[in-house]
């Protein structure tokens, strides 16, 4: 049901649409939460939607799963995700 609703928001967005998403770790299926984005993925398959994973270690050890979804039409492409990435490497050193 998630999924399907996932799948209906992305399909009916425009491609100048990014998407950074974090899977709550508090229960500690953070990462079973990432493997089920990760087979809608695979399986919802939209033409030209790319999906960058990330893990991020909190001060207690803890593992923080967050993607970055975003078209390759998107004006921004290179530009939104190099400066993901550089956060991510400023903030946690990824």
């Amino acid at each position: 049901m998630l999924l399907r609703c996932i799948s209906d928001f992305v399909e009916k967005a425009d491609s100048s649409t990014v998407y950074i998403y974090v899977c709550d770790t508090t229960d500690n299926y953070g990462r079973a939460r990432q493997r089920l984005f990760d087979k809608w993925f695979l399986k919802t398959a939209l033409p030209g939607l790319h999906k960058f994973d990330y893990c991020i270690t909190g001060t207690e050890g803890e593992e923080y799963f967050l993607s970055l979804l975003i078209f390759s039409t998107h004006p921004h492409f290179r530009t939104y995700l190099s400066l993901f990435e550089e956060l991510l490497s400023d903030r946690f050193g990824k």
